[in-house]
């Protein structure tokens, strides 16, 4: 058999055949690619119609199965039609570009077909002469007018944000019932493919008999990480799943980035109960001042609450108030303020909290989406003038940002500084996210935020 004959054949076998015939060999085949290989043949076949995948992130799921299976299954069936949605339109658009390249380059040499001429577009192109083609559609839209024989879902959520927001998660339940089922040809195929980031995000709902009757219709392949025991690859527990990628140094690395909870989510495929508490007592060492170094970042991060106990109100929210330290990896908390008390009584603390603290350090108040920009003004203009003060707004879910915190403090990165405000911050730390009051956790991760540029829990895996 020649060369030529060889990738001709390969490109008619499976994806990673073609993969490897437009790549010059160079696509990598580890064995969940290779078991991917399987799977998609067997959807082919029509001997597999419901297929839920869960894999870590950057492990070639994407690669795999919105780029090589679509164009694969296009070169094999080009009168045949697929959905490819992903959790934007832009994104998925840019997969259908990868998979109809494919076909625009080697469509004629593998399958003796081109792509319509007509077809520059990306989010509806198709295979000339032939009814096939392949649409693009971002999680939440709309695929009017076509249909599918097999409908390619592939990470419906962007990061962990959406994921665990109860409006998307209804949303994309929602969408899944009203356009991924009902664009489906008889017979045709669905394919889930999905980092796990929470218990009630897509598959965990489509595996829930209580949200859809035929739950266990679904053929589901796990893979961690880092292998369990009786592990579907025939891994020894504990082996990575790529080492040639991401071995078990990295990995570990990635655990402490992350913290356990969220690792044990993204790249263990086994996501916890959100209203589990995240942070342990013994996390949170407490050391004397003087074993703080004198180098280091500042910020003291207000978050304001402007109210105080009454009849109507027996236990308000505090405004509560935390100097941090950032050096050479490691976080102290050197102080807190905390007052309950009228909006006056609460700018007078931060004046003079910004007085003890001197102008040298940077002064950040967590600012609500929905509030006005004049009371930050206020603040700006008479209340700290001549200090480095910014209004920082605060967004999404107070679960995801804490989660830098978490991370840091599991790793043993975090101290507190000896002070009366030590047992009351452990203490919300210990009930956070089920705790009466979270203030004091808001503003360590608002000066976490603020310490390491905005490092998010999305940025870890993407």
């Amino acid at each position: 058999m020649t060369k030529s004959e060889a990738r001709y054949w390969g490109a008619q076998l499976s994806p990673t055949g073609l993969a490897k015939a437009v790549t010059g060999g160079k696509y990598q085949r580890p064995p969940h690619i290779r078991l991917f290989d399987a799977l998609a043949v067997q959807i082919e076949q029509g001997k597999l119609r419901r297929l839920v995948i869960n894999v870590p992130p950057q492990h070639g799921k994407s690669e795999f199965w919105s780029k090589y299976f679509c164009a694969w299954y296009l070169g094999r069936h080009p009168d045949r039609k697929i959905i490819m949605s992903t959790y934007a339109d832009s994104y998925a658009q840019s997969w259908s570009r990868e998979a109809r390249n494919i076909l625009t380059e080697h469509g004629q040499e593998f399958y003796g077909l081109q792509v319509a001429s007509d077809s520059s577009a990306v989010d509806w192109w198709k295979v000339r002469g032939n009814a096939g083609g392949m649409a693009a559609v971002g999680t939440g839209g709309q695929a009017t007018g076509k249909g599918a024989h097999v409908f390619v879902c592939d990470d419906p959520v962007k990061g962990p944000e959406d994921a665990m927001s109860p409006t998307m998660q209804r949303r994309n339940v929602d969408w899944y019932r009203s356009v991924a089922t009902t664009r489906l040809q008889p017979n045709g195929a669905i394919v889930v493919i999905q980092t796990r980031w929470d218990r009630d995000d897509l598959t965990g709902k489509l595996l829930n008999p209580a949200e859809f009757p035929d739950a266990d219709t679904w053929t589901v392949i796990s893979l961690p990480a880092l292998a369990l025991p009786g592990d579907l690859l025939g891994r020894q527990p504990g082996a990575a799943l790529w080492p040639e990628r991401y071995g078990l140094a990295e990995l570990e690395e990635k655990r402490i980035a992350l913290g356990s909870r969220w690792f044990e989510a993204l790249y263990q495929q086994n996501p916890t109960d959100p209203q589990t508490g995240i942070f342990k007592r013994e996390w949170f060492p407490i050391i004397e001042r003087e074993a703080v170094p004198a180098e280091g970042r500042l910020v003291r991060y207000w978050d304001l609450a402007h109210s105080k106990a009454d009849k109507h109100n027996a236990d308000p929210d505090w405004t509560e108030g935390g100097l941090v330290k950032f050096h050479a990896g490691v976080w102290y908390v050197l102080d807190f303020k905390s007052i309950r008390d009228t909006a006056l009584a609460v700018e007078r603390l931060i004046q003079y909290t910004a007085l003890e603290d001197s102008a040298a350090v940077p002064i950040r108040i967590e600012q609500e989406p929905s509030a006005g920009k004049s009371l930050m003004e206020h603040y700006r203009m008479r209340v700290l003038p001549g200090y480095d003060f910014q209004p920082i707004t605060s967004k999404g879910s107070k679960v995801v940002e804490a989660a830098p915190v978490a991370a840091a403090a599991e790793a043993g990165n975090v101290r507190l500084v000896r002070g009366t405000w030590n047992a009351a911050l452990l203490d919300q730390l210990e009930r956070f996210p089920l705790g009466a009051h979270d203030d004091k956790v808001d503003v360590l991760s608002g000066a976490f935020r603020f310490l390491s540029a905005r490092r998010t829990l999305e940025s870890f895996v993407v």
